[in-house]
């Protein structure tokens, strides 16, 4: 069994590491390199909205011919138009203003 020394010692030792690590860690913090890098968004002055009602049968073709012309999904939720339509997607999309 270890002595009352060692294990004061093997306890400061371990103290210390975690500390120089942790002291480490502040001091490159303050350089950035433990923050979470933080990702640029572009920024637009003013958004277009839209909001369609996509059948099921034709929901893929759609969201493809309006993603090529800009648009991009904010939210969708399952709804039937009125009564005539099929069952489908009611989809809000925005793009920057053009």
């Amino acid at each position: 069994m270890p002595s009352k020394n060692q294990l004061r010692t093997a306890l400061r030792g371990s103290l210390n590491h975690i500390l120089r690590g942790f002291l480490l860690c502040l001091v490159l913090s303050g350089l950035g390199a433990c923050a979470t890098p933080q990702v640029a968004k572009p920024v637009s002055a003013s958004w277009e909205y839209k909001i369609e009602h996509i059948s099921d049968s034709g929901f893929e073709d759609r969201m493809n011919v309006l993603g090529k012309q800009g648009w991009e999904m904010v939210t969708a939720r399952r709804s039937d138009d009125n009564l005539s339509s099929p069952i489908g997607y009611e989809v809000i999309f925005k793009r920057p203003a053009q």
